[in-house]
This record gives structure tokens, C-alpha cells and sequence, in this order.
């Protein structure tokens, strides 16, 4: 799992950069086999209206295929990107239950097919 870090006005911050690091690998690491790479945003917004909105979007590209599309704001950077990478989180681990039920549900009802298939052709062979 690769990490592309983008910071939108340019300010490398080393803190935060071996935070998101720390925070995707400790929330992201169990996953890691199924995602190819993580792509962070983080940009200002609203710097002129008053109190200053941190936005944080996050992109998993996943093994085989598909991508995420998650993100947060906040008025504080480190907040919004915890946000971020939990709704990250959530919205893996949904894609993938959601992918696992769509094939037990296939196979179970191929099963119950073949079942309701037998019980007919008995019926048939007892009549």
C-alpha cells in the first residue's frame, strides 16, 4: 500500500505527514492486501469567511479494481483527516461485506435451485 500525500498550498508538514502515515497504517493495516494505494488531499477552504475549514479527501484504489472516494472537513487539519481516514474505514470494510454477501447469496441460491430441482423430479418420479 503506497501513500501519495498532496497538500493544496504547497506547506509540507512533516508532522502531519508521519501522522497520516501512522494513523492509515494502524486504521487501513489489516486491509492493506486489498488496497494498491492511498491518496490523500488536504486544501484550505473558506480561508476568507471567518473561521478557516480544513478539508481532508482520501482515495483507495483497490486490488483488482474500484476505487473510494471519502472526505472530511474540519477546523482543525489533524481532525478532519482522522475523520477522513475512519469514514475510509467504514466504507472498506462495507464494499467488501457487501462484495462477500453478493457471492454467498449466489451460491446459496443456486443450492436451493438444485434443491427445489431434486424435490421435483422426485414428485415426478413418485406420481
Amino acid at each position: 500500500m503506497s501513500i501519495q500525500l498532496t497538500v493544496a498550498n504547497d506547506r509540507q508538514n512533516t508532522k502531519l505527514e508521519s501522522y497520516l502515515r501512522r494513523r492509515l497504517a494502524a486504521v487501513l493495516g489489516r486491509l492493506e492486501d486489498r488496497i494498491h494505494r492511498v491518496e490523500v488531499h488536504l486544501r484550505d477552504e473558506g480561508s476568507g469567511k471567518g473561521v478557516p475549514i480544513k478539508a481532508c479527501s482520501l482515495t483507495l484504489v483497490l486490488n483488482p479494481r474500484g476505487q473510494i472516494h471519502v472526505s472530511a472537513k474540519h477546523e482543525d487539519i489533524y481532525a478532519a483527516a482522522v475523520n477522513a481516514v475512519n469514514r475510509a474505514e467504514r466504507a472498506m470494510v462495507k464494499a467488501l461485506d457487501r462484495k462477500c454477501k453478493g457471492k454467498q447469496l449466489r451460491h446459496r441460491e443456486s443450492g436451493i435451485r438444485r434443491e427445489t430441482a431434486r424435490v421435483v423430479e422426485l414428485a415426478n418420479a413418485v406420481a
